[in-house]
C-alpha cells in the first residue's frame, strides 16, 4: 500500500530491464534514469520508452517535448515547405 498516497518506493532495477520489461514495452511512455548515462539511456530505448529523463523532471517536460513519439503542439502548427525560391 502507498501511505497517504504520498510515498512511492524506489528499486534498483535487474541488468536485464529491457526483458524484464518486453511485455508491456508499447504501452511505456517515459523512463525516469538516475544516473543518466549512455548505459541507462541504452537500456531505457530498448525498454521501449519514448521519454527519458533524470527521475524528478518526469512532470516537467520541455515544451519540444513529443508526447509518445508526437510533437505535443503539431496539431496547432501549420508547416510550408518552400522549395526553389529565389533570392
Amino acid at each position: 500500500a502507498n501511505p497517504l498516497h504520498s510515498t512511492i518506493f524506489i528499486k534498483p532495477m535487474p541488468l536485464d530491464t529491457a526483458l524484464l520489461l518486453s511485455p508491456i514495452r508499447r504501452l511505456i511512455s517515459t523512463i525516469g534514469l538516475h544516473p543518466v548515462n549512455r548505459e541507462s539511456v541504452n537500456l531505457g530505448v530498448r525498454s521501449g520508452a519514448q521519454r527519458l529523463c533524470p527521475i524528478g523532471q518526469m512532470q516537467n517536460p520541455p515544451l519540444t517535448w513529443h508526447h509518445d513519439g508526437w510533437p505535443a503542439l503539431a496539431s496547432l502548427v501549420r508547416y510550408v515547405d518552400v522549395e526553389g525560391l529565389e533570392t
